[in-house]
Order: structure tokens, then C-alpha cells, then sequence
């Protein structure tokens, strides 16, 4: 099987690889990339291009122990292991949700959030009123400033804006203490809020906030496979569990993250990582496959310089930015 990758600058300046293997699409979009990491990237596409070179065909099985056994990153992982995905689906005739589909079939749909950046409040109404527009019926909104005030008033004209009717979610990204998440949520659930992304660092300071607040946790950047989300179900420290696949090294390791969660009467919401349109797909293909019904976090940014719609079918509009 012959691995081609392509560096791709996005609409935001942010560099990504896109792997094609056969017929099939992937996409490598770490979090943070410089020169260092590119070149390891590069490296290690390099050596996994010799991998899988005498390599005919992979069942979904195989797929999984393939990409198990590579020593690279997990963002490497995720875009080979989705290219490898795609293909398999490819050559069965099905959607990629469908080949991942363990019950019944896939979901017709997935509801996308939106995202409100820390931005003052009159920027965030004027970016909510623009969302609003576009019939986003969930919205997630950054807090974590400096001054708590700033995100009450973020948060506050996100609502006032949007209404009763969509949901709003936060995001703190780990910036509180403990002590500082547990003031701020109290100050902040007057708003009608879903739940929160990540207050605080640790699964141990989760579970410290976790009984003292009005709104539902969410566990996000503290669970990155299998293990931590034992070791987060075992603390008791969140409600609600947010899987992205580029993190936890591919669609496979995420699918298992997800029956983990659902076991244990966690809800499941699926991200991507502010990749491109290929990235994004695999993680929606992913959540019409385990029947997520809540509205995942799959806004990013489109390819500059490079048409891929013609190569990669089945894409809803909706994922084109």
C-alpha cells in the first residue's frame, strides 16, 4: 500500500499533512507544530510509508493492530490509521461511519457547535448574532480570562443574544485552581450553561469541584486513551467525557474510549482539533457511527491552495468552511 503526504497550510496559517493510501484520506493536525516537530513527522511518515509498502490489503482488525504498533505520534496515528479507514470503506462500498458502526446503522447527522472565542462582549454578540445566522443551535464559549468578570460578561451576552433555546457550553482549558473554578462556576450557572471543558488541570482537582457545582464537568484535555479514563472514572470527577481522536491516536482508540465512557453512563462529545475539512471528517464519521447526540466540536478551517472535493466524496457541505 503506497503512503503519500502532502504539508497543507489551512485558512489560518496553521500547518497540517494530508496522507492518501489508495483511495483512502487522512489528516495529521497536532496541536502545536514547529520545525521540530515537523521534521518528526516527517520521519516518521517516512518509516511508516517502508511499513505498510509490501502490505496488500488490511482488514479493520488489522488496521488496528497496524497502527498499534507503530512507535509515532498520535496525530501520526490518527491521519494513517483514518487514510487506512477510508480505503477499507472504499473497497467495501460503505460510508466511513458505517464501516465503524457496531449497532444498528449510523446516525444521518451530527450537530456541529459553534465557537465564541475570549473576545469582549461586544464582539461576542456581534459573533453570536452571525451564528445565529448560519442556524448554529449550540454554542461553546471560551472562558479562562484573567478577570472573571470579562466571562460573565462573555458569557452574558452570548445568551442574552441567543436566547433560551440554544445550548451554550464553556471552556476554561484548565485555567482555574480549584478553589477559583468552584467561585466561578457558582457565579456563572445562572446562565443556563450545559456544562464546562476542563476548569482545572488535573482528575484530582476535577473531583474536588465536581460535587460543589451547578454545572455538569467535562473531562477533556486530561484523558488522552484508555487508561486516564479509567483512572477519571475511578475519581469520579466529571459527567461527561470529550474524546478527540487526533489526541488518543485514531478513530479505533477513540471508538474504544467511547464504549468505555458509555459503559459507565458518561456522555460522549467528539472534537477535532482545529484541523481542516479531512480531519474533521473522520471525527464526524466517528460520532454517526456511536450515535453521539450531542453537538461535537468540529469547526476548523479550510485547505489554501489545494481542492481536495473532487478525491475525497461523501463530505457534507457543512464541514467545508
Amino acid at each position: 500500500m503506497k503512503l503519500e503526504y502532502y504539508p497543507v497550510r489551512l485558512s489560518n496559517d496553521r500547518l497540517v499533512f494530508l496522507v492518501n493510501i489508495a483511495t483512502g484520506w487522512g489528516e495529521i493536525a497536532p496541536l502545536q507544530m514547529d520545525s521540530n516537530i515537523y521534521q518528526s513527522i516527517e520521519l516518521e511518515l517516512q518509516q511508516c510509508r517502508y511499513i505498510l509498502e509490501p502490505i496488500v490489503n488490511l482488514s479493520l482488525s488489522e488496521i488496528g493492530d497496524c497502527i498499534a504498533n507503530m512507535s509515532c505520534n498520535n496525530s501520526v496515528k490518527c491521519g494513517i490509521e483514518q487514510a487506512l479507514l477510508h480505503h477499507l470503506a472504499n473497497q467495501q462500498h460503505k460510508a466511513l461511519a458505517e464501516l465503524l458502526c457496531c449497532s444498528g446503522q449510523p446516525t444521518r447527522d451530527v450537530e456541529i457547535n459553534a465557537l465564541v472565542p475570549r473576545v469582549t462582549a461586544a464582539e461576542a454578540e456581534k459573533m453570536t448574532k452571525q451564528l445565529l445566522d448560519r442556524s448554529f443551535v449550540a454554542i461553546k464559549v471560551k472562558v479562562g480570562s484573567p478577570d472573571i468578570q470579562a466571562d460573565l460578561d462573555r458569557v452574558q451576552a452570548v445568551r442574552q443574544t441567543a436566547g433560551k433555546d440554544i445550548s451554550l457550553h464553556l471552556d476554561a482549558n484548565s485555567a482555574w485552581t480549584a478553589e477559583q473554578a468552584i467561585r466561578n462556576l457558582e457565579l456563572l450557572a445562572e446562565f443556563d450553561i450545559s456544562y464546562i471543558e476542563q476548569p482545572v488541570k488535573t482528575i484530582a482537582e476535577l473531583a474536588q469541584i465536581k460535587g460543589k457545582s451547578k454545572i455538569p464537568i467535562a473531562i477533556d484535555e486530561a484523558v488522552s486513551c484508555s487508561d486516564d479514563l479509567y483512572k477519571a472514572i475511578e475519581y469520579n470527577c466529571c459527567d461527561i467525557v470529550v474524546i478527540k481522536p487526533m489526541l488518543w491516536g485514531g478513530l479505533l482508540a477513540a471508538q474504544r474510549g467511547i464504549e468505555i465512557a458509555k459503559q459507565h453512563k458518561l456522555v460522549v462529545v467528539l472534537t477535532g482539533t482545529l484541523e481542516g475539512t479531512i480531519g474533521r471528517w473522520g471525527v464526524y464519521e466517528l460520532a454517526r457511527a456511536n450515535h453521539i447526540d450531542r453537538a461535537c466540536g468540529l469547526t476548523g478551517y479550510d485547505y489554501l491552495k489545494l481542492s481536495v472535493a473532487d478525491k475525497v466524496i461523501g463530505i457534507p457541505a457543512k464541514l467545508w468552511q
